[in-house]
């Protein structure tokens, strides 16, 4: 089977805003990841490129330990961002799931391993779990 490419594309993702914090009085007494809960936030801007192309700039933020009883030993509030563009053969619906669905799933691709890497310092790695954006509202 070949693939065909996709007029769909993306930029490089950057780091927009990466914040971790430790916290002291759990680092100790802290040794698994029962149940991860993550809060995530999709924002996107779609502008016209030119007569052929259109453009969006997704961001997805993703936050963890921010809630006041501190039951992770950290927190952290990530985000990325990549500029996606497309040309005029896709229907209005289509680009709106890719943007919805598809571009989150690519952010958060890249947002993981950053997690796992820094968490792993100190602290059982933390592996993000896969997110269904399918059912998101943004």
């Amino acid at each position: 089977m070949h693939a065909k490419k996709s007029s769909f594309r993306f930029s490089n993702p950057k780091l927009v805003k990466f914040n971790y914090q430790i916290l002291d009085e759990n680092s100790e007494k802290f040794d698994s990841f029962d149940q991860v809960e993550t809060n995530t936030q999709i924002k996107r801007k779609v502008t016209e490129a030119d007569d052929n192309a259109r453009e969006a700039t997704v961001y997805l933020t993703v936050k963890m330990g921010q809630d006041v009883d501190k039951k992770y030993p950290f927190n952290f509030d990530i985000t990325m961002k990549a500029d996606f563009t497309w040309d005029d053969s896709y229907n209005e619906e289509i680009v709106d799931n890719m943007l919805k669905i598809n571009a989150p799933s690519l952010l958060f691709s890249y947002i993981r391993p950053i997690i796992a890497e820094m968490t792993g310092y100190g602290f059982k790695t933390l592996h993000l779990p896969f997110i269904d954006f399918s059912n998101s509202s943004n």
